[in-house]
């Protein structure tokens, strides 16, 4: 199997993993930080993804160093966000599982996205990798923007994925702006994101506090 198909196993498996873990109880007064942390994770998750990918499948230094730095920067952010839901009484699996229950549609969407920039080979990744470096960050910037102010304890880890993901987009849009665009073929575009379900009809639902 090559490393291209490797990856895309490795996602195919995530959203197995994800869809069969057993329902989360949560707290309902704890309901908003839960859709925060949630949709944390899963940014953070996905630019660990992407750096990963990139790190094996592009050829300038530049770009490599950049994904280098967008999964070490995020898997240590992402490590801050399990911790935070582990004083909650939520394991890492279960807020995967929780996220994926009522975003099963986006994260299809987000492993078809990877899959397809996967399938780009040489110096036309590198290219394409920048386009959709931009076009993700912003996607996650305006939904993580949605959620903010939920609960001050998440202030400081919103502003964090926020400042990384301005970051690496400031980087990206440099590099796209210094190729010509005649030069670059058809993108995959990154799916948006799905809308943070409300609040008040999670916790009409039921949601109960984790064992």
């Amino acid at each position: 199997m090559g490393r291209y198909g490797k990856i895309a196993w490795g996602c195919a498996a995530f959203l197995v993993l994800v869809a069969s873990e057993p329902a989360v109880a949560v707290a309902p007064a704890n309901a908003r930080v839960i859709v925060s942390l949630n949709r944390l994770h899963d940014v953070a998750q996905r630019e660990i993804q992407l750096g990963l990918l990139c790190q094996v499948a592009a050829l300038h230094p530049e770009t490599i160093i950049h994904a280098r730095e967008l999964e070490t920067g995020f898997r240590a952010l992402d490590r801050r966000i399990v911790a935070f839901a582990d004083d909650l009484g939520m394991e890492e699996l279960q807020l995967r599982a929780a996220y994926a229950r009522e975003n099963e549609v986006a994260l299809r969407g987000e492993v078809n996205d990877i899959d397809a920039l996967a399938m780009i080979l040489s110096e036309d990744f590198d290219r394409e990798y920048w386009v959709f470096v931009v076009r993700d960050h912003q996607a996650a910037s305006d939904l993580l923007l949605s959620v903010a102010g939920t609960d001050r304890r998440l202030d400081a880890l919103i502003a964090e994925v926020l400042r990384l993901l301005d970051r690496s987009s400031r980087t990206a849009i440099a590099a796209v702006t210094s190729i010509r665009p005649s030069s670059l073929p058809q993108s995959p575009k990154a799916s948006p994101r799905s809308q943070p379900p409300k609040i008040e009809d999670q916790t009409r639902r039921g949601v109960k506090k984790a064992p």
